[in-house]
């Protein structure tokens, strides 16, 4: 008879003292769950600054060269010059590939002593397979806007299998001329991009 109420006892004395436990417990699990959503919700918003940042860092960049490349055409005496400087100036820049509108009349620029002679081939068929992109360029650049259209991979194997390039059109006199830039993707992202990166994400 004395064990029932002792039990009794017991049981009251172990809710008294676990259920208070219990509830802190859930409250900070809720809590932490809470903290992690919101420290979450920061580092997305941070790393969207970040990528918004670099992304923006890369057209301002783009835009640049565009500009530079322009000026270095209209200035018909130190053209080639003005090329090297660039291309010294922007490692990334593996070739600098230029056409009329018929893709006819070519032009190809680097700092290699001795290109292969399949590169200027390789370009001007990709020319010729982006048909499509030259007209949209041709539209924007009627509308007085300099687009810059991405090329990705220029080849999947073979020769420039690990280059990606950008084409854009340098306008004279009325007349249009393509103009090609030919990255090293991972020369672009080590020395250009990486001390934007870095300086940002301080």
């Amino acid at each position: 008879m004395v064990r029932k109420p002792l039990n009794k006892l017991l049981l009251i004395l172990l809710v008294v003292f676990l259920l208070p436990m219990f509830i802190f417990t859930v409250y900070q699990i809720s809590t932490l769950n809470e903290n992690e959503k919101v420290i979450t919700e920061i580092y997305d918003k941070q790393l969207e600054a970040i990528l918004f940042s670099v992304n923006q860092y890369s057209q301002d960049l783009v835009d640049a060269w565009a500009r530079e490349l322009s000026e270095a055409q209209l200035d018909t005496v130190n053209t080639t010059q003005r090329i090297k400087d660039f291309m010294l100036q922007n490692e990334s820049v593996q070739y600098i590939f230029w056409s009329d509108s018929t893709l006819k009349d070519n032009r190809l620029w680097t700092l290699e002593k001795s290109p292969d002679s399949g590169v200027e081939p390789i370009l001007q068929d990709t020319l010729k397979g982006r048909k499509e992109a030259l007209a949209r360029l041709k539209s924007y650049q009627k509308e007085g806007y300099i687009r810059k259209e991405p090329l990705g991979r220029i080849q999947a194997d073979g020769l420039l299998s690990n280059n990606s390039g950008l084409i854009f059109l340098l306008e004279t006199g009325g007349r249009y001329q393509v103009c090609m830039l030919v990255l090293n993707p991972n020369l672009f992202i080590t020395r250009t991009l990486a001390p934007k990166i870095q300086s940002v994400a301080q």
